[in-house]
């Protein structure tokens, strides 16, 4: 037991001495997945549109090593090394390929980190989710 917590720590040092190649991620900026991916708008809630029609929901999925404490706290990733925004931004680039314009009731990123198999070294999943809508012409009276 003893020599499995000195691995960890062991791993746990060696991977915050690498810091600078680490990705710290903590929110995610909205407006930039929507110039990247062109959309005109991506909103966590229902935005102000009045008359569009759904193209369907999309979802996104990634998973990696990273380092935090297992079951409450993904701190950083170590591999793959990509951002909320990048995860996102495949999500919202599906949508624009479905006839999206716009996306309302996003979910930018969730994330689970297990700890397996070093503890504070482990396997993260990081999921973002979206509903893609096609803003409509306003009816003429």
């Amino acid at each position: 037991m003893r020599n499995g917590i000195g691995v960890s720590a062991l791993a746990l040092a060696l991977a915050l001495a690498a810091n600078g190649c680490l990705y710290m991620g903590s929110s995610t900026n909205l407006r930039e997945v929507a110039k990247r991916s062109g959309l005109r708008s991506i909103t966590t809630g229902d935005g102000t549109f009045e008359n569009y029609v759904a193209t369907g929901h999309h979802s996104g999925l990634e998973w990696g090593l990273a380092i935090g404490i297992p079951f409450i706290l993904k701190a950083a990733e170590i591999v793959p090394i990509n951002s909320n925004e990048d995860l996102l931004t495949d999500v919202a680039s599906e949508a624009r390929s479905g006839g999206a314009t716009s996306m309302i009731q996003v979910q930018p990123h969730s994330s689970f980190f297990t700890g397996i198999p070093f503890g504070f070294v482990g396997v993260y999943i990081d999921r973002a989710s979206g509903t893609g809508i096609a803003e409509q012409a306003a009816p003429r009276p």
